[in-house]
């Protein structure tokens, strides 16, 4: 070695924790041996679902009733007004979409204007978002269409099942034919909807501050010009007289349409709590608030129960950033609750002119219910780049959708195929063979970074997924694999005036590794180093040894494989027995098998199967750093470094661990004589 690294002195030794030493370190607190009484933990679990207190506080009043919170800090002077007049606007907004919803679902646009009416009062009292846009949502009223005409379901059955299941869906129906008027007239609602959706609205919003219903204007335009040319005699389809029936209270058939009608719930259930709490979700980050689930699922149950007793069809919250939505979200659930004056005024006021409208106009405003389709598709490619396989999936859902008559069981196969995906990740997941790629303890993977070459006799595999039963199988082949690449040499990656080589020379004489030696090469040693280009072009020394001059012939390598538990957070009961046949198997061939950064879940899992009376528990360490330098302990380090003084190369071979854990020589060679230098 040259005079500079001698005179710089040895640095501080880097040795790994065990992890009993890290426990016993960092003050490990074990698991309760103690554990609690079945019956005691089910109590337990119970009084969480149910908030479990011992004083009825104010709190909990508001946990329970969330719109008392904001109702209690409600400023009268100041949001009053403000709120009186956006109920009128969400009034407007909301006739549109019960004639709609109503008009889809049941062929009766009255019962769909009935629904939106209860609950713009009921979600007021149990629900925990700030704003509400719950209507006659086309989506929704599409899945009830498609359940009663495929699956022979009863309205007010289905109804109640959602409630039950906290969920809409809906379906589509075609239109078989159409006269030129009503195609023109569908044509110019259309063409006036687009128009004032992205040129009107988005210049009176930034002028006037709010969004005009355009919807509301298109139906009252539509009424007047039926009423005035009589739209009826020339083939355009109008609503009836017969439809203008209020709603009666009907008592769900259970017994008659429950099998019908169960899965198709079920469906819409899904779907309507998925997309409002996304919905809520959405605004509630926006305004910063909060929403609680279980609170949501508790008001939907509340919005759809009196709907079905009265064969009302089920609603759903505004889905992505409709008029609808928007608007709600900039007033407080009071406007929603006053916004039900209006429409029992239009109702009382309205309802004998509804039989003038055309069925066109409420076949163009469902259209473009459905006007973020196209940019959905627009993103397929961007999806396609992120994951190919959630790419595959999204297509695969909307073809099921389209091929499958009824929309609730297509809903349902959409969902199974996408947790099929889930379970894909997890049952065949990524397998990397880590590197190390600085003495900083940075690990990456092999196939992506170009590390230093490795001066441990082991190799780290790392698994990213669960060990559950379905991926033990490919957990053995990637340890199998790696085992195959567990080099008997290792290369020496010559980068500075010093650089450090380290093979896995099993014994040297009969030298301990903690004994500090220099071997000097002589010429006759030189013929069996040959230099190697490697990819970093830095000039690598493998020490070749056919004769066994070196390594005994009794002595075997010893190599490591190191399993990162960076990315398994859970191994189960087959993981558990497929790590004991890999111990085993590792074990037959002379490879040490260690475990680095397992979780204390695991290793109480471990405890309980009982894997360390096979495993020792120094095979497990706590980081993967220190589980790279026991690795690196487990040999006889061989360290070389290269002096170039102007004169000659020589190469120094020691029992050190590296350039920074060399040792004084002279103070070896006053604790033992075999401290002496060998020369070969």
């Amino acid at each position: 070695m040259d005079a500079i690294s001698l005179l710089a002195g040895p640095g501080p030794a880097k040795q790994g924790l065990t992890q009993d030493e890290f426990d016993q370190r960092y003050n490990y607190l074990p698991p309760p041996l103690h554990q609690c009484p079945e019956s005691s933990q089910a109590g337990q679990w119970i009084g969480d679902a149910f908030r479990e207190k011992t004083k009825w506080d104010r709190t909990r009043i508001f946990d329970v009733f969330p719109s008392l919170q904001w109702i209690s800090r409600y400023n009268p002077k100041a949001e009053l007004p403000r709120d009186i007049l956006g109920s009128l606007l969400i009034a407007a907004l909301l006739i549109p979409q019960g004639l709609v919803s109503g008009h889809l679902a049941i062929d009766d646009p009255i019962r769909g204007l009935y629904s939106v009416f209860f609950p713009q009062l009921l979600y007021l009292l149990l629900g925990s978002s700030r704003h509400s846009s719950i209507g006659g949502a086309s989506f929704v009223s599409l899945f009830v269409a498609s359940s009663i005409q495929h699956s022979g379901s009863d309205l007010a059955t289905i109804t109640l099942l959602c409630a039950f299941f906290h969920c809409v869906r809906w379906a589509w129906s075609c239109v078989t034919s159409a006269s030129p008027w009503t195609l023109l007239l569908g044509g110019s609602v259309l063409t006036l909807s687009a128009l004032f959706h992205h040129v009107i609205n988005p210049s009176a919003l930034e002028r006037l501050h709010f969004t005009i219903p355009h919807e509301m204007l298109l139906i009252l335009a539509s009424i007047l010009l039926s009423y005035t040319c009589d739209l009826g005699a020339h083939g355009i389809k109008v609503l009836h007289k017969t439809s203008m029936v209020p709603p009666a209270i009907e008592a769900p058939r259970l017994a008659t349409f429950f099998e019908r009608s169960v899965l198709d719930s079920f469906s819409l259930a899904l779907f309507l709590l998925a997309s409002h709490l996304k919905t809520s979700r959405e605004v509630a980050m926006e305004k910063m608030q909060k929403v609680d689930r279980k609170q949501e699922a508790a008001a939907f149950s509340l919005v759809e129960l009196p709907l079905a007793f009265l064969n009302l069809p089920p609603v759903a919250s505004s889905i992505g950033h409709s008029q609808l939505n928007v608007e709600t979200a900039r007033f407080s659930l009071l406007a929603n609750a006053l916004c039900c004056g209006w429409l029992l005024a239009f109702v009382v006021f309205c309802l004998p002119i509804l039989h003038y409208l055309p069925t066109v106009v409420l076949s163009g405003v469902l259209l473009l219910c459905f006007s973020n389709v196209p940019v959905e598709l627009v993103h397929l490619r961007q999806l396609y780049r992120v994951s190919k396989r959630d790419c595959v999936a999204y297509l695969l859902s909307a073809v099921t959708l389209l091929v499958i008559p009824n929309i609730c069981f297509g809903f349902l196969c959409a969902m199974a195929l996408n947790l099929f995906l889930v379970a894909h990740r997890s049952l065949w997941p990524h397998t990397w063979a880590i590197i190390r790629l600085d003495s900083d303890g940075r690990f990456a993977e092999e196939s992506r970074y170009e590390g230093d070459p490795c001066d441990a006799p082991a190799r780290v595999l790392r698994f990213n997924a669960p060990l559950l039963f379905g991926n033990v199988d490919k957990f053995h082949e990637s340890v199998r694999r790696e085992v195959k690449l567990i080099k008997g040499q290792v290369p020496l990656g010559i980068g500075t005036r010093t650089g450090s080589l380290r093979s896995q020379i099993g014994a040297l004489g009969d030298v301990l590794p903690h004994k500090g030696v220099e071997v000097r090469l002589s010429a006759p040693l030189e013929a069996r180093l040959s230099l190697v280009q490697s990819k970093t072009n830095l000039t690598n020394f493998v020490i070749n040894d056919p004769q066994n001059q070196i390594i005994g012939g009794d002595q075997p390598l010893i190599r490591c494989l190191i399993i990162d538990f960076n990315t398994i957070p859970a191994v189960d009961s087959h993981g558990m027995h497929a790590l004991n046949q890999v111990y085993f198997e590792l074990h037959e061939q002379q490879v040490r098998l260690l475990l680095a950064a397992v979780n204390a879940k695991v290793r109480d899992s471990m405890h309980a199967a009982g894997i360390f009376s096979l495993l020792p528990k120094n095979s497990l360490y706590p980081t993967l750093n220190d589980a790279l330098l026991a690795s690196r302990a487990m040999v006889m380090p061989i360290h070389t470094s290269v002096s170039m003084n102007g004169c000659r190369d020589v190469i120094a071979v020691s029992a050190c661990g590296s350039h920074f854990d060399v040792a004084t020589i002279c103070t070896n060679r006053d604790n033992d004589s075999k401290g002496e230098p060998a020369q070969i």
